[in-house]
């Protein structure tokens, strides 16, 4: 695991996107097929992405899929997608055929709809092995060690057979539709996002414990992981 960290979080937001346009700079004639999260961690990432770099983004070259959706309408504040569109896609030119949401607010039956987009994602993201390989996948650290929406007590999905999952959060009840650590550990690069203090235990136990969560058991696992945090986070202040 390779760790970045800045002092501020507005520093760890420029770091990371200035890491992903890098990649498609470096690579100048390939389309890039990103996962992105949920997570109130990647909400002002995704605005600053639209004000600061959006003259330096090369969009036409992405290709944006989902690691969860929540069972709400898109219009809804819980939706990732919405959050995403709102925050970042609508103020950027950004194709409309390039952006994939997970359809959960219009599907009553969110195991089709897991089936559906995992099909979708084998049509399109470059199979290795038989498991579609995206060029990277970018996940904000939450304080309980939930992953995508892997949370703790459903350990079970990280080896699921499957790409997309129905599932249930514990807390809340709230039906969803996500990754499994199978798709997950298979992305060429995990991204993860950690700012503030009360981030600063679960980034601990991903650096220095072992698998204690969905979220460490990734970080462990995966064959290249990098770790953007500020100091808060990183638990220095």
């Amino acid at each position: 695991m390779k760790t970045y960290t800045k002092e501020t979080a507005i520093g760890t937001y420029h770091a990371l996107i200035e890491h992903l346009i890098g990649m498609m700079n470096a690579s100048p004639e390939k389309v890039f097929n990103f996962a992105f999260s949920g997570g109130d961690v990647l909400w002002p990432l995704f605005d600053v992405w639209a004000y600061d770099y959006g003259d330096l983004t090369p969009w036409h070259r992405m290709r944006i899929y989902w690691t969860d959706e929540h069972h709400v309408p898109m219009e809804h504040s819980d939706s990732n997608y919405g959050i995403f569109s709102r925050l970042l896609i609508d103020k950027v030119p950004f194709p409309s055929d390039s952006v994939f949401p997970i359809l959960c607010g219009s599907a009553s039956d969110l195991k089709a709809e897991a089936v559906r987009y995992a099909d979708k994602v084998r049509a399109a993201v470059p199979m290795v092995g038989g498991i579609p390989v995206f060029d990277a996948v970018l996940l904000g650290v939450e304080p309980d060690g939930h992953v995508a929406s892997l949370y703790p007590g459903q350990e079970h999905l990280l080896a699921s057979s499957q790409l997309y999952v129905a599932c249930t959060n514990p807390y809340s009840g709230q039906r969803c539709v996500t990754m499994t650590g199978t798709l997950l550990l298979a992305a060429s690069q995990i991204i993860l996002l950690a700012v503030g203090k009360g981030r600063a235990g679960i980034v601990h136990d991903v650096l220095k414990s072992g698998d204690t969560s969905p979220l460490s058991y990734i970080a462990h696992h995966a064959a290249d992981v990098r770790l953007f945090m500020d100091v808060c986070a990183e638990g220095g202040q």
